[in-house]
């Protein structure tokens, strides 16, 4: 059964005894990029860390569009757009100005170093993207409406370092500070992402050490709510 966990946070929040240095955001160049940026700013406050904002660049994207007769499908309505490399190129570039722009002014309003990078591939590549990321921030558009604003969930195992994840839990409240916790135990990918889906959270708080790396990848992948990983 799932384990409630008090909405306050666990400890004092100006003391964590694990300390965060690297908060890693991947961002896709059409993602939720404010709510991303919202959700790693809460963290890297909290524990006075660096930011850095990946932009991820669909490499697999990039040989479709190189294909005859290959179009984007529009999920926001109007017409759907001829794929062209070098437009697409293009746009990533304009992305990356503008993550660049953002995540650097409101960083450094906050007092938080920052930095931005691109990285081609898959987006779920940022796990291993960085050697010195503590946390990797996936924020995700909903594709559905099965998310829900009333809880969080701290996904773990027993091989889970349950301090680390207690202590990012607290640092998460100021991000949504009347919203329950609720500790849900790893069993496999299938049933694991069934009873996700079921509590419909809001959040998703894991660590690398939950599951084998490709498992927790294609959890991530099928997911339709932010995730924060620990390493």
């Amino acid at each position: 059964m799932p384990t409630h966990v008090p909405a306050s946070a666990p400890r004092n929040a100006a003391s964590p005894r694990w300390r965060a240095r690297e908060i890693v955001i991947a961002l896709e160049p059409d993602g939720a990029g404010d709510h991303g940026i919202a959700l790693a700013l809460t963290l890297a406050r909290h524990f006075a860390a660096d930011l850095v904002g990946l932009l991820v660049e669909s490499d697999a994207l990039l040989r479709a569009a190189a294909l005859p007769f290959a179009f984007e499908v529009c999920r926001h309505g109007g017409d759907d757009r001829r794929l062209d490399p070098a437009l697409l190129e293009r746009r990533f570039r304009q992305s990356l100005q503008r993550l660049n722009e953002v995540l650097l002014a409101q960083a450094g309003a906050s007092g938080l170093t920052a930095q931005v990078h691109s990285l081609r591939g898959h987006r779920l590549a940022a796990l291993t993207a960085r050697d010195a990321a503590d946390i990797i921030v996936f924020p995700h558009e909903p594709r559905s409406r099965w998310t829900s604003d009333e809880l969080l969930v701290v996904l773990e195992s027993p091989a889970t370092d349950r301090g680390r994840l207690d202590d990012a839990a607290a640092a998460l409240q100021g991000w949504s500070p009347t919203a329950p916790w609720e500790r849900m135990p790893w069993t496999d990918a299938a049933e694991t992402l069934r009873r996700l889906q079921r509590r419909r959270p809001r959040l998703v708080l894991t660590s690398l050490g939950t599951t084998d790396i490709e498992t927790l990848r294609r959890l991530i992948d099928a997911l339709d709510c932010p995730v924060v990983v620990l390493r």
